[in-house]
């Protein structure tokens, strides 16, 4: 869970503006710096944009998409999830992180939902 935490919480500012990565000195601060990642806890792939994304790599196969940004105003699309503080307001009653074992029960509840030519049986 560290590990996931950490990447994670790299990932937040890093994900922002080129402008706030300037302002932020990001690069000094945090070991990465990426506008996406895709990491493994478990069983569970997960992908991390600070933005939703509709279609994500391999979303038609399962891995499980995260993102910021919207303030609870977009709803996730098949696996996916806004993390933000916003969201565990409405989910969880009270403004914190999500941890990763609610982001993963919340998850494996939801279906897949291929949007387009890519399903199960394709890569």
């Amino acid at each position: 869970m560290e590990r996931f935490q950490e990447m994670f919480k790299k990932l937040m500012i890093s994900l922002t503006s080129d402008e706030t990565h300037k302002k932020a000195n990001a690069k000094d601060v945090f070991s990465s710096v990426q506008d996406v990642l895709t990491i493994k806890h478990g069983q569970h792939t997960f992908f991390l944009s600070h933005y939703s994304h509709q279609i994500w790599h391999h979303s038609h196969k399962g891995i499980i998409h995260l993102f910021g940004h919207s303030h609870d105003s977009i709803q996730g699309i098949g696996k996916s999830m806004d993390v933000g503080i916003d969201s565990a307001k409405r989910i969880l009653g009270e403004y914190r992180p999500f941890s990763i074992e609610e982001i993963i029960y919340i998850m494996d509840k939801k279906e897949i939902k291929e949007i387009d030519h890519h399903n199960t049986k394709t890569n």
